[in-house]
């Protein structure tokens, strides 16, 4: 918003004295005015235009207004539409499977990033894009494994194509305007937990401290 100018006008008048006939008069001096001007607030910057559409760190995801995102929850799961380019916060975006040995090689640690950032104000969305699981397949795979992020039931793998997703899990760190910041593994090992480079997470980490991300993108199994 622009600062508004506001103008408080104020005339100041110097008054003469009469004095008696017996001495000369004193003319008095000329009214100023003066105008009180209060200081002009400070207009904010513009935002920045969003880069270009794209796959890749330094771009936008695509645009999703319309798709739906299925919450699980302690009682019911609710569903709500999402906008990656209008969110709270950053947003973790897990390309998942119920099939790929990889997926189910990393539930656990996928599980271990909702735990950890959920609560530092991190979204996490776990986008199912393979033709060949059914919607059930799917919701009951999610519900099994105990994700506390949200699901899309990506049909016709739209989302993974704009994305040029070919492994899962592949996963995204947006911003709050939908920038990607982070692209690629959630660590550097699918079967050496304890040794693996945390990626995901260093990326998560350097984004709540309002650091860049040191490693933007890397290569996931799969």
């Amino acid at each position: 918003m622009r600062g508004i100018l506001n103008l408080l006008d104020v005339a100041a008048m110097a008054a003469g004295c009469s004095t008696p006939e017996a001495q000369a008069p004193v003319e008095a001096p000329p009214a100023t005015a003066t105008a009180a001007t209060a200081p002009a607030t400070t207009a904010e910057p513009a935002p920045a235009p969003l880069p270009e559409s794209g796959s890749m760190p330094g771009r936008t995801f695509p645009e999703m207004r319309a798709t739906l995102v299925s919450r699980p929850g302690a009682e019911v799961m609710r569903t709500e539409s999402i906008d990656a380019r209008r969110a709270k916060g950053p947003t973790v975006w897990i390309m998942n499977s119920t099939t790929c040995g990889y997926c189910a090689d990393y539930a656990d640690r996928m599980k271990a990033i909702e735990s950890a950032y959920i609560p530092k104000g991190v979204d996490v969305v776990h986008v199912y894009p393979v033709k060949t699981e059914s919607d059930l397949e799917k919701v009951e795979y999610h519900a099994k494994r105990g994700f506390r992020g949200g699901q899309i039931l990506d049909r016709d793998s739209n989302i993974a194509r704009s994305l040029v997703i070919d492994k899962t899990p592949t996963v995204f760190v947006t911003d709050a305007r939908g920038v990607i910041l982070y692209r690629g593994a959630i660590d550097s090992s699918s079967d050496n937990p304890e040794g693996a480079k945390p990626y995901l997470a260093q990326a998560l980490d350097a984004v709540l401290a309002g650091k860049p991300v040191p490693l933007a993108e890397t290569e996931p199994e799969g």
